[in-house]
């Protein structure tokens, strides 16, 4: 944990590390943060508390100008979930949207100077085929075109093949479900879809619930294997986590409703990694309660826990080391036995590991088809 000591202790406790971090941690921190994309985060967590003017000024450019990026992205997106939410409108449909888009547009806290890469939304299954097609026709395009790709999406995962604006470069994700079909732990979409909470006036986007959306940030990162932003992800758990009306949000709730969409396993890691790296205020009842009905036991959440230490550090050279490679592969590999039966993991790794090597032949093939030619038009040339 010294790695990101000082990252953690800066949004653990902003008032009393902002005076006394020295101009090299306060460089390590700017580093660590842009690995992560969370240079805007920082911005306004500083900035929220009055803080932003107490930094050196080396570093306040870097979050400051960081915010700036942030805050333009999320008027970009917001814009491009109207125009989208318009067209599968006129099927007579409407949009969930997952993540950060619904952080962004439904004003959570988490979105603020938060970077996202896509914009995920969730549709009834039997709407699929006709939101597919209306986007088409409206400039999205799918990036996988492979056959094999195609059929792999479409046949046994969570999502359409992504998708990605012609012009305007916007990637899109259009999911059925939270979970891939064939994965162990099964959520059902229609319970999801039931509680959702309607974002703007025609009611034609929504959100999840607070505990849903909880939920779905962390299944997203303790079950999808990619920890590139793995750390930033945290951060929006940690921030769904603060932001919640004590009121209405109440952890038997959460661990009621994780219990039913069987997400009790993710629960358990959010609630874990929320207290001890961010110091969130979770009693110790309701934290043995979530091991108790995530089934995990002790010995296999103590190794889980070990393994997800290293592998949600930032993805930055101060933080890197074998143990972090290692586990960040274990969890990798645990991924996809998550995701996949072994009579259908099998095939599909072996293909994945086939076809780089047979795109590669094939592209020697068609250089040496292409040299092979040129010599040819060469000797033609001279005997000309």
């Amino acid at each position: 944990m010294k790695e990101i000591s000082c990252f953690l202790w800066l949004l653990r406790s902003p008032l009393s590390a902002v005076d006394l971090l020295s101009l090299q941690q306060w460089d390590l921190i700017v580093r660590q943060a842009r690995c992560v994309g969370m240079l805007g985060r920082i911005y306004h967590l500083l900035d929220t508390k009055k803080l932003i003017d107490r930094v050196p000024s080396e570093a306040r450019k870097h979050f400051r100008w960081g915010d700036t990026v942030a805050s333009r992205h999320a008027e970009l997106v917001r814009v491009e979930v109207e125009s989208i939410a318009d067209l599968v409108s006129s099927l007579g449909e409407s949009i969930t949207l997952l993540k950060g888009a619904a952080y962004c547009c439904s004003d959570n806290p988490a979105v603020k100077g938060r970077l996202f890469t896509d914009i995920d939304i969730l549709v009834e299954k039997g709407a699929l085929a006709d939101v597919e097609r209306v986007l088409e026709l409206n400039g999205w395009l799918s990036t996988h075109l492979s056959d094999y790709d195609q059929n792999y999406y479409r046949r046994w995962m969570h999502e359409l093949p992504p998708m990605k604006h012609g012009q305007r470069q916007t990637e899109l994700d259009i999911h059925h479900a939270i979970l891939p079909e064939t994965a162990r732990v099964k959520t059902d979409s229609k319970e999801l879809l039931s509680n959702v909470v309607a974002i703007n006036a025609k009611n034609t986007i929504f959100r999840l619930s607070d505990e849903d959306m909880l939920l779905h940030s962390a299944a997203h990162l303790f079950f999808d294997g990619e920890f590139k932003h793995g750390f930033r992800d945290l951060e929006d758990i940690r921030s769904l986590l603060e932001a919640r009306n004590p009121d209405i949000f109440h952890w038997d709730l959460l661990l009621d409703r994780a219990l039913t969409l069987g997400l009790s396993e993710p629960c358990y890691f959010a609630l874990y990694f929320s207290r001890y790296w961010f110091e969130v205020e979770i009693s110790d009842r309701v934290l043995n309660r979530a091991l108790e009905v995530s089934s995990l036991g002790v010995c296999r959440s103590a190794v889980l826990v070990r393994l997800f230490s290293q592998s949600l550090m930032p993805l930055h050279p101060s933080c890197s080391s074998i143990r972090n490679a290692f586990a960040r592969q274990l969890l990798y590999i645990r991924s996809h036995f998550l995701k996949m039966p072994v009579h259908l993991l099998v095939p599909h790794l072996v293909y994945k590991a086939v076809l780089p090597l047979l795109e590669k032949i094939q592209r020697k093939g068609k250089q040496g088809s292409r040299g092979g030619m040129i010599q040819m038009l060469e000797e033609d040339a001279k005997s000309l």
